[in-house]
């Protein structure tokens, strides 16, 4: 004999019953298959590398700021030196080269020769000398080195007044 009316409704329900099923099974098999420990290990590779690539930056931040401070003083000293080739004026010449430096040149030890502006005559070359020492990473490689990390600058003219 035929189907009854009932016999499709069971057979509609097993079919939704076996699909929900082979559903289920696909997203918990996912669960249950082995992680890929490559993912992992390329995690530990990064965690570790990172230090050294961020130690690399800074040490190239640190080298530029170096190259940018040479250049500061450099600028610095040859302004002193005009000033007081022009001038004869040690004072006015210190004056300038701090300002040029900014709050960065408090430590720069300046160095002016001949010191007295007695000692000058028409003619003479006078030169301006300025050590500054770098901070930063150059601080850490003091200590490791035991050596002390300056940056020097001069710059010499010819005394054009007394």
């Amino acid at each position: 004999m035929g189907s009854s009316y009932s016999d499709f409704g069971n057979e509609q329900i097993n079919v939704f019953h076996y699909i929900e099923k082979e559903i289920y099974m696909k997203i918990f098999q996912r669960f249950n298959e082995p992680t890929n420990k490559a993912g992992g290990q390329s995690t530990i590779e990064f965690i570790m590398i990172i230090p050294v690539i961020i130690i690399l930056v800074l040490a190239a931040s640190q080298a530029g700021y170096a190259v940018y401070r040479k250049n500061v003083l450099q600028q610095a000293s040859r302004e002193g030196a005009r000033i007081i080739s022009t001038t004869n004026d040690n004072s006015m010449a210190i004056r300038v080269i701090r300002n040029i430096c900014g709050t960065e040149g408090k430590n720069i030890i300046i160095s002016i020769e001949p010191k007295r502006a007695s000692d000058r005559k028409l003619g003479d070359m006078v030169t301006v000398s300025l050590t500054d020492c770098p901070g930063g990473l150059f601080r850490i490689i003091e200590k490791i080195s035991g050596k002390k990390a300056v940056i020097n600058a001069g710059s010499s003219m010819r005394m054009e007044c007394y």
